[in-house]
């Protein structure tokens, strides 16, 4: 087994591609960020407005905008931690997807590319459609529901090599693991 990029890699697999999410993902945070740091400002400057005439209703406003602040501060950088952290690699024979948020979660989905049954890309809105990004689904057969990777830059591009890479297998596999049989490239 080698190790490249903090990954375990079989002998014979190579990384093939190397995706992030779409941009849009920091964007979302930060606007709701904004959205959110805006409320708890409000929340604390009413209760500032009012110390002169409720003293301990309006502390207790000021504490309550203070809190939504903090809450607002560490959600965005969960996001931007998750965003920084979340990638997928694409190998000739597997499909590795990690999904990490500190000392959250630490998911990782390793997708042998021989045994999924369907895999499809969906953008569905304007939006995804104009920034040209949306979700994979993979359909494994022992598998009840589908595996997503979400908000990936591209989709169709990286269904399409995904197809290509299994396409490419199945006929190494027919070919008896001849490889100058094979006339597929990528």
């Amino acid at each position: 087994m080698r190790k490249r990029d903090n990954i375990h890699l079989q002998d014979n697999e190579d990384i093939k591609r190397y995706e992030l999410q779409h941009w849009i993902v920091p964007m979302r945070a930060t606007v709701g960020f904004g959205v959110f740091f805006a409320i708890a400002v409000f929340i604390f400057w009413g209760g500032f407005q009012s110390v002169d005439n409720f003293e301990i209703p309006a502390k207790v406003i000021m504490l309550f905008g203070y809190a939504t602040a903090l809450v607002a501060i560490h959600w965005f950088m969960i996001m931007i931690f998750r965003y920084l952290n979340s990638r997928t690699y694409i190998t000739n024979i597997r499909i590795i997807n990690f999904n990490a948020v500190p000392m959250v979660a630490d998911d990782i989905t390793y997708i042998l590319i021989d045994e999924i049954h369907e895999i499809e890309e969906h953008k569905h809105g304007l939006i995804k459609n104009i920034l040209n990004y949306g979700n994979i689904s993979i359909n494994l057969p022992a598998m009840p529901n589908a595996i997503d990777l979400r908000d990936m830059h591209h989709p169709e591009k990286i269904v399409d090599f995904v197809e290509g890479i299994r396409r490419d297998r199945s006929l190494r596999k027919k070919n008896g693991g001849d490889t100058e049989k094979v006339l597929v490239s990528f």
